[in-house]
This record gives structure tokens, sequence and C-alpha cells, in this order.
């Protein structure tokens, strides 16, 4: 909400919380990969940390976030 100065829809709340848990996933099978997106290494949160820098990463790169000349 603070990105876009709006409240996200249902439907955008559902693809948010979707890429988190596949983002999780993915990364709690591959703590290497983790580690290396997330910066913590060998910590048991780096997979949590990783998963929710992509979601951060998908917002902040939507066009209305993105501020454009």
């Amino acid at each position: 909400r603070r990105a876009s100065s709006r409240v996200p829809t249902a439907q955008e709340r559902q693809v948010l919380t979707d890429r988190l848990a596949r983002s999780l996933a993915t990364f709690q099978a591959d703590p290497t990969a983790a580690e290396g997106l997330s910066q913590v290494a060998q910590d048991p949160a780096a997979p949590e940390v990783a998963a929710w820098t992509v979601v951060a990463s998908v917002i902040l790169n939507l066009d209305e976030v993105i501020t454009r000349e």
C-alpha cells in the first residue's frame, strides 16, 4: 500500500501471497540460492528473507511504483 499509494485488490494480494509461497518453497529446497539472494549466510531465516525479497521486488517493479520521466 505504501509503494503504490493505494490498497491492493483481493486478486493482487492473492498473486503476492502465491508468489511468496512458491518462492519460500523454492528457497527452502535450495538454501544456497536463498543465502545468495538474502546475503544471510547459514541462517535458518535465509529462505524466508529471500522469499520476501522476491515479493518486494515484484511490488517495486510495478509500473505505478516506478517513477518515469
